[in-house]
């Protein structure tokens, strides 16, 4: 055993005797390296959601036709390494669905990339002209006319397909994206019935909009399925180069 262990001390004598003239060299570090990037979209998008009872009641109360016209589609989001984070917020002026995103790249080869998301969600929908029975259209205070709004949580599921378009020292510029996104609404709307009003801060004279509203029972809620579509253009893209870490571990 003895032998051993002085066989293998003559052995690494000379790699011993090599450190010790370059004791003042700093040690290396394994190199460890983080992907990031960022995505900033917009674009437009299609929403299937079942509105047939909503519109009846509306129409039935003073709404003389609803529409949903084309949506805008606006995202950004994080990624480090093959995570991202993020918000995808799409709508008109009758409804915005705001989904809040963490997610996951699944596949990824040459300029095509592709990411799973969930979510959660908010969901407003605004119905003008429709007045519940019991209430007024102009508040009697502020003069202000009244419309319906409602607001609900949605749990949801991304599916999103990127293609980097411009690629500059190894940097994503800029991509084409398509999404799609299934979300579920696993309780009701709750709805109010009020008026919107702008209120000032005498701080700094900004302004913002605040919404003074009555709980309304009895609106048919919309289908609880969501299903939207999109299709964007933006800056940045979901992988570009890589850094080493700052602590070089």
């Amino acid at each position: 055993m003895c032998k051993k262990i002085f066989s293998l001390c003559l052995f690494l004598l000379p790699l011993l005797t090599q450190a010790q003239d370059v004791v003042d060299a700093p040690r290396p570090h394994p190199r460890r390296t983080w992907t990031r990037g960022f995505m900033l979209d917009f674009g437009t998008a299609g929403s299937v959601l079942n509105t047939d009872r909503l519109d009846l009641w509306a129409t039935a109360h003073g709404s003389t036709k609803v529409q949903y016209p084309a949506q805008l589609a606006g995202l950004f989001i994080l990624q480090v390494n093959k995570t991202d984070v993020g918000v995808q917020v799409t709508g008109n002026q009758q409804m915005i669905l705001s989904n809040f995103l963490v997610g996951r790249q699944v596949y990824q080869r040459g300029h095509y990339t592709s990411l799973l998301e969930l979510s959660g969600a908010k969901l407003r929908v605004d119905v003008d002209n429709a007045v519940p029975p019991g209430f007024s259209p102009v508040d009697a205070t502020s003069g202000a006319t009244n419309y319906l709004k409602g607001s609900a949580f949605l749990l949801g599921l991304t599916t999103r397909h990127v293609i980097s378009t411009f690629t500059k020292r190894g940097y994503d510029m800029a991509h084409v994206g398509v999404f799609a996104t299934l979300n579920y609404r696993p309780g009701n709307i709750r709805w109010e019935y009020g008026y919107d009003e702008k209120v000032y801060d005498d701080s700094d004279g900004s302004s913002h909009t605040q919404f003074h509203g009555q709980v309304v029972h009895g609106v048919p809620d919309c289908g609880r399925i969501m299903f939207t579509v999109g299709i964007t253009i933006g800056l940045g893209g979901p992988m570009t180069s890589s850094y080493p870490s700052l602590m070089g571990r």
